[in-house]
């Protein structure tokens, strides 16, 4: 639910982008390409996913292994419908396997960033200002991609650790309204 409302608002922005990433197939530029792509995961991922959690929302989830795999789900099918114009451009401006394997990398470091923006929303609900620090810290790791794969292994562990530390916290608002 909160994906949907969140893409219709940011449905202008990542327009402009997409229209940037054409311009650099266009132009046999793809690093504008690659800039539109990274400009989307920094601006468009955090605003999308910065909303709040409701704790009368957790009342939707039997369980927590229920919350964890429809937001995984979620994740995976957003990802993929967000980034899938971007890859196309990118497999169209560089040479196939650079561009597949830039796409394969932004896919899963824009997966985890939605995975761990999600965890961080429950650990952090009642501090914002702690949850913007370690958002744009989690966008600065997955841009990192660029440069490095290994960072994909980083962003796996920070999601594995955030999950274990939001696990008590989910628990408390799923099992708090039975």
């Amino acid at each position: 639910m909160e994906y949907e409302r969140g893409l219709r608002v940011m449905l202008p922005f990542w327009s402009v982008l997409l229209v940037g990433a054409v311009v650099g197939v266009v132009k046999d530029n793809p690093r504008i390409s690659l800039v539109a792509m990274l400009l989307t995961l920094f601006l468009v991922y955090p605003v999308m996913l910065s909303n709040l959690v409701n704790p009368l929302y957790m009342r939707n989830y039997s369980s927590v292994s229920r919350f964890v795999k429809t937001h995984i789900r979620h994740a995976v099918v957003n990802t993929l419908v967000v980034w899938l114009p971007f890859a196309l451009m990118l497999c169209l401006g560089y040479p196939l396997l650079i561009g597949l394997s830039l796409s394969v990398q932004f896919y899963l470091a824009t997966f985890l960033l939605v995975v761990q923006v999600c965890f961080l929303r429950i650990l952090c609900r009642n501090n914002m200002v702690m949850e913007g620090l370690l958002l744009l810290a989690l966008c600065l790791l997955a841009g990192l991609v660029v440069y490095s794969a290994w960072g994909i292994v980083v962003q796996f562990l920070i999601a594995c650790l955030l999950f274990q530390f939001s696990l008590s916290s989910l628990k408390t608002l799923i099992d708090g309204y039975r």
